[in-house]
């Protein structure tokens, strides 16, 4: 589902979100579970973010030193941010998140050192951060963005899938995700 409005130089794009492992936090609270809004979109935006910033490094060509400075203006660009002597920077890409699946399911995470889901959540070992939201939920990832930015939104989504995810942990697997409408990055793109 793609909407591009030419009057505006924006584009809406949805994709369909299911997690496949189960989150470890996402909430306000470092290592707890929101039940309001298990999945927050304004976490979600700054992952795309990080790996967007992540892809602009890899842009550039190897005989070429990387100018930060451009970068960071780049990024201010589309992200928003602080500029110099206070001037802002409102970001232009949004993300909304709307769940589809039933209410997500909290569970406690019973810790226990022989499982080898244990190293992934060493931090889940006493209460109130053993909660866990089990996976399966299944949310629309809205993003609306400059259309001449929608390749590069979309290149950070797909790493984002393939190598992040929601909530803590994501390096570890917790809270991985899958993208109907992408393919993970292979071997090959890496």
């Amino acid at each position: 589902d793609s909407i591009i409005d030419y009057s505006t130089d924006k584009c809406r794009k949805t994709y369909n979100v299911t997690t496949i492992t189960p989150i470890f936090g996402g909430g306000v609270e470092a290592g707890e579970p929101d039940e309001n809004m298990p999945i927050r979109a304004t976490a979600i935006r700054g992952q795309l973010r990080h790996w967007w910033r992540f892809l602009a490094i890899d842009r550039k060509s190897a005989n070429e030193p990387t100018d930060y400075k451009a970068l960071f203006a780049q990024e201010r660009e589309l992200w928003g941010g602080m500029g110099e002597k206070n001037e802002d920077h409102a970001s232009k890409v949004f993300v909304q998140v709307n769940i589809l699946s039933k209410k997500p399911i909290f569970s406690p995470y019973y810790y226990d050192k022989d499982q080898v889901i244990s190293y992934a959540l060493f931090p889940a070992r006493e209460p109130p951060k053993n909660i866990l939201i089990k996976e399966g939920i299944c949310f629309e990832l809205i993003i609306t963005m400059p259309h001449d930015k929608l390749s590069e939104v979309e290149k950070a989504i797909r790493w984002w899938m393939t190598f992040g995810g929601v909530g803590s942990r994501t390096r570890r697997g917790v809270g991985s995700v899958d993208i109907r409408e992408m393919t993970p990055i292979s071997e090959n793109e890496a």
